[in-house]
């Protein structure tokens, strides 16, 4: 797992890589590859700079130029709004990604990301197009519950509790792989879907408190300080139970 060190320093590499309209210098933007799309680096380097950015650790907490080019190269992808010919970037792979991005923005987000990123994240209708069970339903699960996590939607979260109730279980690994199902061995034990909230990392996790205690968890802020690596880098092993 990288370090606070590691993604302070990759995260500043990033930002210094950005062209004066904020685009990776190094990005192929033309690219549609199906399994590896090298367009989705761009936001995957947001998020490492988004990570820098915010966590209470980092030597570039808050600072001035890296805030700029990271809301800047955020921006970007929220108006050019790129999708692949694999449906998977687009209902999940994206909408996990800028609704964790939301996260961490907490109050340090504008009208408009807010607009366009929950508009993003809708594309993971699984009450519309549900998956049936599997990562993919997972995933989607996650996108939902981030995204009510981000706007205070007590909704969201019940019906994030309910869906994942009814179907699955879950055992969560240290790192998100590339989009494929993975399905537990009948031995394995997974854990409930309310645990994933606990792989959440956010500047202003306080303002969740009674939704926490709504779904009777009760993180300590030390267990929430400590949940930066988790965010968009959790691999969901998925049981049938």
């Amino acid at each position: 797992m990288n370090t606070i060190f590691d993604i302070v320093q990759a995260a500043i590499s990033y930002n210094e890589n950005l062209d004066s309209s904020c685009y990776g210098k190094d990005i192929n933007y033309a690219d549609r590859g199906l399994a590896n799309w090298a367009t989705e680096e761009h936001l995957k380097r947001v998020n490492t700079m988004m990570q820098a950015l915010t966590h209470p650790n980092s030597s570039v907490r808050n600072e001035p130029r890296l805030a700029i080019g990271t809301h800047c190269a955020l921006n970007v992808w929220l108006v050019r709004d790129w999708l692949n010919p694999n449906w998977w970037f687009n209902q999940i792979g994206i909408p996990l990604l800028v609704t964790g991005q939301l996260l961490m923005l907490g109050d340090n987000v504008t009208n408009f990301e807010v607009q366009k990123i929950t508009e993003i994240s809708f594309r993971s209708d699984w009450w519309e197009h549900d998956p049936g069970t599997g990562a993919n339903l997972i995933w989607m699960l996650q996108i939902e519950l981030y995204r009510s996590l981000a706007t205070n939607n007590r909704t969201g979260i019940e019906q994030v509790h309910r869906r994942a109730n009814s179907t699955t279980a879950i055992k969560m690994q240290s790192i998100r792989t590339q989009p494929t199902e993975c399905i537990n061995d009948e031995n394995q034990q997974g854990e409930h879907l309310s645990q994933a909230v606990l792989n959440i990392y956010t500047t202003s996790a306080t303002d969740y408190r009674e939704i926490f205690l709504l779904l009777d968890w009760n993180p300590s802020m030390e267990s929430l300080w400590n949940m930066i690596f988790q965010l968009n880098l959790v691999n969901l092993e998925v049981s049938i139970g």
